[in-house]
């Protein structure tokens, strides 16, 4: 019975992975109507400027040519928004937080080495975080 079983377990987790990794080409975001840098390879993508001692010129030159708002890819063609407007995230963050739908996967590794926080709070846990950083992001306190 086993044997029957093990091609076709084998060929599910075989197309799950080619699945994940041509699905940034087969399928389309809003994200790519965004402009970003060019990935310099499609194996890491942008990660290589993620890393290094010059990191923060890194970041700064991306944000005076691309803008607050722009498109990285990450390995194997992962697409990555990454913003830096306070508006925009006071938007996402305290505002209209329900709006925006997290994936579970990156925030149950934050849980586990960070604990529980404003980053990776659900529902009404997330609510009296957000209650919390609303002060923060307000008007008079945030200077843009």
């Amino acid at each position: 019975m086993l044997f029957i079983l093990a091609p076709g377990a084998i060929a599910s987790v075989v197309f799950d992975l080619v699945w994940h990794i041509f699905q940034a080409y087969l399928t389309k975001s809003p994200v790519d109507n965004l402009l970003g840098p060019r990935s310099s390879s499609f194996l890491l993508g942008n990660i290589a400027g993620f890393v290094g001692l010059k990191i923060w010129t890194w970041w700064k030159y991306q944000v005076e040519a691309y803008g607050p708002v722009l498109k990285l890819n990450g390995v194997l063609g992962v697409r990555i928004l990454q913003m830096f407007d306070p508006r925009a995230l006071r938007e996402m963050m305290a505002q209209d937080a329900d709006i925006y739908v997290k994936n579970p996967y990156p925030y149950s590794e934050i849980r586990l080495s960070r604990g529980t926080g404003a980053v990776s709070a659900e529902s009404a846990q997330h609510r009296r975080q957000r209650d919390l950083l609303v002060p923060t992001f307000s008007s008079p306190t945030c200077v843009i």
